[in-house]
């Protein structure tokens, strides 16, 4: 497994801050960020176009860390090569959170049972008797959203 560490902030974007020699494409990036530096999605689209072939999948916080430091305002990007495993996704929207068991089931059909995958569910937020959208980042793989906030 191959590891590299990026960091957004509004005052000089992406920079690196931790990458091994030598870097194989990553099949998976992970991101973590205040809300207020992912609400314009410019950030995002950059960090798109530097892992073009990877799935993006992330989610506002507070409080981003990247290596042993810990940052507000920020955006804190881990991008990860993995040699003998494949990332897939699956999607599926829930609407009610009673029939979460039923739509894990559906999801776990969804997904290829052979070699290791990446799962996860789509949720929109329940609140009075409503659904909320959830803003998302398109992942260019499935046309689907890939990451939730």
């Amino acid at each position: 497994m191959l590891v590299e560490q990026r960091r957004w902030t509004a005052q000089s974007g992406w920079t690196v801050a931790h990458a091994p020699a030598r870097m194989a494409p990553p099949q998976l990036v992970l991101f973590f960020g205040a809300r207020e530096a992912l609400a314009g999605g410019g950030a995002i689209a950059a960090l798109r176009d530097s892992y073009p072939g990877a799935l993006l999948l992330g989610c506002s916080t507070a409080g981003e860390i990247c290596g042993t430091e810990v940052s507000d305002d920020s955006i804190t990007a881990t991008a990860i090569h993995l040699e003998q495993t494949v990332v897939r996704t699956a999607s599926r929207p829930l609407t009610d959170p009673g029939q979460s068991g039923v739509t894990g089931e559906l999801l776990a059909r969804d997904l290829p049972h052979a070699g290791q995958a990446v799962r996860r569910i789509r949720m929109g937020r329940i609140r009075g008797g409503h659904r909320q959208h959830v803003p998302c980042v398109p992942s260019p793989h499935v046309g689907r959203p890939a990451a939730t906030t």
